[in-house]
């Protein structure tokens, strides 16, 4: 036999073995799809059936649920919701503990590094860094925080104003990296990837809402009506986890507060964020008179006194007025004198050509307008989002709303093709169905 004849039949034979195994692979044991599908640890770089040329969502949905399906009954999943979850306070803290308890996990194992290479504004910086924390959530596996080196629109650094995110794990041969910038050579044609050094890809994470374990699933839906909403109530805890202020950033908080004469626990305080620098180039659906706002707030005030008792007096008219334009805070005081105007000349939060001076500010706003009883503003802004986000754990006075949009609905925006479809906007968890599948 030649050479050549023995060389032509041992590529046939691994050409028959490759099929053998995808096909194997693709039915599963007796015809059956399994959740080794598309991921098989046994073999390294770790092995997966090729994905499509096109999107595919229900193949890209069946990639996820086999990637997630592996932790539901691994070790490494360190901290589980406990099983006296009866009120909203302790399925919070759960849920701050399962967070922390992922970031403390060893970097021996599996980790990912995450940020946002943009130099958007402060409010979308930190929706993007919320998605790094909930793929970390959702995987299991501690974030390395890559702040440091994104692009970063502010003087400041995002340790002078809040507490570490993340874990202290270093890139090592155990990290996946995640990027919200499209990727125009990411394997799935959906979405990015999280990749690794051995060209492992675990699909977008949040491509259908976000995925939670069957214990927390039915102990928040144990809970309505008290969280009406579940997807914006967990994007709300992961603001607050992510916009933890550090000790000197508290202090200023206060200092501020003093400064404006700011005491929600007195008084009704209605807050307004008013942008004019990037919304005069946007068109009239977002760019709002003073007026609106102030017609707004009168009709707030006035629904607090008919539900209150007759003999009540008038409620004084307070409001918290943020504003990127220096001259819109004279204005309003000019137009209405008869009401209590208060606030600090522009944050330069959202001016393109000044954003770098303004993080201290523009934490102090968002801090001080989530503190009002009611907040104006248009969900166009990614300020007035996070602001209707963060109001989900917050305690009132009145009822709901607390928010009144001037324009647009809620959505949760994200770079490329990650924004949140409306329709997936949504806490769930992997079908019995696919597990029962699974061999």
């Amino acid at each position: 036999m030649t050479c050549k004849s023995r060389r032509s039949r041992v590529f046939i034979g691994v050409v028959i073995l490759v099929t053998f195994y995808y096909t194997f692979a693709y039915f599963g044991y007796y015809g059956k799809r399994h959740c080794l599908t598309f991921w098989n640890e046994e073999v390294t770089p770790h092995m997966f059936s090729p994905w499509r040329l096109t999107c595919n969502q229900a193949e890209e949905k069946s990639r996820l649920e086999s990637f997630l399906l592996r932790y539901r009954n691994e070790s490494r999943v360190m901290y589980h919701t406990k099983k006296d979850v009866n009120n909203v306070p302790i399925l919070s803290t759960s849920l701050t503990e399962k967070i922390d308890a992922i970031q403390r996990m060893g970097c021996d194992q599996p980790n990912f590094m995450c940020g946002h290479k943009d130099r958007c504004g402060l409010a979308c910086q930190i929706h993007h860094r919320i998605g790094c924390l909930l793929i970390s959530y959702v995987t299991n596996m501690p974030l390395i925080h890559t702040v440091d080196r994104d692009e970063w629109s502010y003087s400041n650094k995002w340790s002078d104003a809040f507490l570490p995110m993340g874990s202290n794990c270093t890139p090592g041969k155990n990290t996946y990296t995640w990027d919200w910038l499209p990727d125009p050579n990411s394997a799935s044609k959906c979405h990015n990837v999280l990749l690794d050094n051995f060209g492992t890809e675990i699909p977008y994470p949040l491509s259908w809402g976000i995925p939670v374990t069957q214990e927390f699933h039915n102990s928040i839906n144990s809970l309505k009506p008290k969280i009406p909403d579940p997807f914006v109530w967990m994007i709300g805890q992961f603001a607050k986890y992510a916009m933890r202020l550090n000790q000197t950033m508290e202090q200023k908080i206060q200092l501020w507060k003093k400064e404006v004469g700011f005491n929600p626990e007195n008084a009704t305080i209605i807050g307004m964020q008013i942008r004019r620098t990037d919304k005069t180039d946007e068109g009239l659906d977002t760019f709002h008179e003073l007026d609106e706002y102030f017609i707004e707030a009168e009709a707030y005030f006035k629904k607090i006194e008919l539900s209150q008792s007759s003999g009540r007096e008038s409620l004084p008219r307070i409001v918290y007025l943020s504003s990127d334009n220096t001259t819109v805070l004279e204005d309003a005081k000019t137009r209405y004198p008869s009401w209590k105007i208060i606030g600090f000349h522009s944050t330069l939060s959202e001016s393109l050509t000044s954003r770098k001076h303004g993080l201290f500010e523009i934490v102090r706003d968002i801090v001080l307008l989530s503190e009002c009883d009611y907040i104006i503003c248009g969900l166009s802004s990614n300020v007035c989002r996070l602001l209707y986000e963060i109001q989900t754990y917050k305690d009132f006075m009145y009822d709901s709303p607390h928010l009144k949009s001037l324009d647009g609905d809620y959505d949760y925006a994200l770079k490329g093709l990650h924004t949140m479809s409306r329709e997936n906007m949504k806490i769930w968890t992997i079908s019995d169905k696919f597990a029962q599948n699974c061999v």
